[in-house]
């Protein structure tokens, strides 16, 4: 198993496709576009974000979601104990909410870092 951290210069990491940078150490924190990187960012200890990211998604039942959500409150403020509410709702055809809201929510990326070190000689990605 090889457990060497991986190195790369900020070129090598543009040229594999890599466009954001973060510093080590940190949680949450603003990405940093990699093609701005400065020697003394490298200095502070930098690493890069994934190339892949998620993005909230809708995957439940939305319908049923809703269904219970709106059911739930309609009986607490009214004391009704029927179903009607939620047999109104599950009768409506939704289908596509979830496309809808996925749609919307697209731009909402979340990038993770890795532990690719960013060096700023080539010959320290080799270990020379």
């Amino acid at each position: 198993m090889n457990n060497k951290i991986k190195k790369l210069t900020p070129q090598q990491a543009i040229e594999q496709g890599y466009l954001f940078f973060g510093y080590k150490g940190l949680e949450y924190q603003t990405l940093n576009d990699l093609s701005d990187i400065t020697d003394e960012d490298i200095e502070r200890g930098v690493c890069l974000f994934s190339k892949e990211y998620t993005t909230p998604t809708c995957q439940e039942d939305i319908q049923t979601f809703l269904a219970d959500h709106i059911q739930d409150n309609w009986s607490s403020e009214t004391q009704d104990d029927t179903n009607d509410v939620y047999e109104a709702i599950m009768a409506i055809d939704l289908s596509d909410i979830a496309d809808r809201i996925n749609k919307v929510l697209e731009d909402k990326k979340y990038y993770t870092l890795t532990d690719i070190e960013l060096v700023k000689e080539e010959s320290e990605v080799h270990g020379e």
